[in-house]
């Protein structure tokens, strides 16, 4: 149960089961942030 938003470079390749207005209405429904904990780094 993750949500990508338009940072996630998953973002555009993701067909989502669930659609949410915002990044708080997904957390509150149980959903977590796909890059919570996730620092950006290069790709190798």
């Amino acid at each position: 149960m993750l949500f990508h938003t338009p940072e996630s470079r998953w973002y555009d390749i993701t067909k989502a089961e669930v659609w949410f207005n915002s990044a708080e209405a997904a957390t509150a429904a149980g959903f977590t942030d796909a890059m919570a904990g996730k620092e950006s780094a290069p790709e190798a």
